[in-house]
């Protein structure tokens, strides 16, 4: 499926890097880090090459601890960062993205606006999931940037939540989402 110039979901003949952005520390107890470990996992058995960038913790677990934690193989790198000590979480974006922008992928995964619109500045196309509207003023204002970016694609894990993204903004969303339900 083609989403316009340059994009495309055919990956080429050589080694694809992909880089995902994630707001959730690993290891962690959040459905969030399950579900982003297990689509890291996924993502990695299908030939891409794929790094994780994850802020750094209080716990540092060791691969197989992770493994065990996450019931998953963990053959994908993973890669923990921090953000300035004046932004704190606020800085977690810019700091993943100027990481992940370092390793020149060829695509940018991420659940976050602000990781996504960061990703995007950094010059990386980007796919942002979404699983619900992106809630409160910051949140609608990136998201809002996000559609404005030829850099960023949205996908979506319901035609429901498609339809309600359409609703609340409008016609701005055709041809920018993708449904791919979980």
């Amino acid at each position: 499926q083609s989403w316009g110039a340059g994009w495309t979901t055919r990956a080429p003949d050589s080694i694809v890097k992909i880089a995902y952005l994630s707001s959730a520390e690993i290891p962690s107890r959040s459905a969030n880090s399950l579900q982003i470990m297990k689509m890291c996992e996924a993502l990695a058995l299908e030939g891409p090459t794929l790094t994780l960038f994850a802020p750094a913790g209080r716990e540092r677990a060791a691969p197989p601890a992770i493994e065990s934690a996450y019931g998953i193989r963990l053959n994908f790198e993973l890669r923990r960062y921090r953000p300035a000590p004046l932004l704190g979480r606020r800085g977690l974006a810019p700091s993943g993205a100027r990481r992940a922008a370092l390793l020149a992928p060829r695509l940018v995964l991420t659940r976050g606006v602000d990781f996504a619109l960061c990703a995007a500045w950094s010059g990386i196309p980007t796919l942002l999931e979404l699983h619900q509207i992106p809630g409160g003023r910051l949140g609608r204002l990136y998201f809002e940037a996000c559609l404005r970016s030829r850099r960023i694609r949205s996908s979506v894990i319901s035609r429901r939540l498609e339809d309600l993204l359409r609703a609340e903004f409008g016609a701005r969303v055709d041809g920018r989402i993708l449904v791919a339900p979980d």
